[in-house]
């Protein structure tokens, strides 16, 4: 509702360098077309293995979205390729439905690995599902590798 400028309000938020009349490294995650453009590793690799080893590719998907999208999308991955629910009998004829894995913590996982990332780095974060276990591998540093309550 002021009258500030655009390159004024990016530029309190710090998205934007009015200094050098560009965005900043923030800005370009958050709001380009393409971030991985600007920063070549910045990406997530999804990868599924039908096994219990890093061998046959299965699945794979890139998310090279800004951040804007991006964490909307990796949810919604998530919740429909990754965590799979199934009928569990409880008492005579009643059953109630479990996860293989927990939506929240593994979408949590993703977002930290996201924002405490190194974007210098020359690697991808790398999600990986197996057979028994997923892991989530933010270049430096593996941030979950869980096994399965198959």
């Amino acid at each position: 509702e002021n009258d500030r400028s655009l390159e004024l309000k990016m530029s309190s938020l710090r998205f934007y360098n009015s200094l050098h009349n560009c965005p900043t490294n923030g800005g370009l995650m958050t709001f380009a077309r393409r971030p991985s453009e600007h920063f070549l590793m910045a990406y997530i690799q999804f990868l599924k293995f039908p096994g219990t080893e890093i061998d046959q590719v299965e699945y794979a998907r890139e998310f090279r979205e800004p951040l804007i999208y991006l964490f909307k999308l990796v949810s919604e991955f998530i919740q429909y390729n990754v965590v799979k629910q199934r009928p569990v009998p409880v008492d005579g004829w009643q059953e109630r439905m479990q996860s293989n894995y927990p939506l929240w913590p593994i979408r949590e996982l993703l977002v930290n690995a996201i924002i405490h990332r190194d974007y210098q780095s020359k690697a991808p974060i790398y999600f990986r599902e197996f057979s028994d276990r997923i892991e989530i591998t933010n270049p430096g540093k593996e941030l979950l590798s869980k096994s399965s309550t198959r």
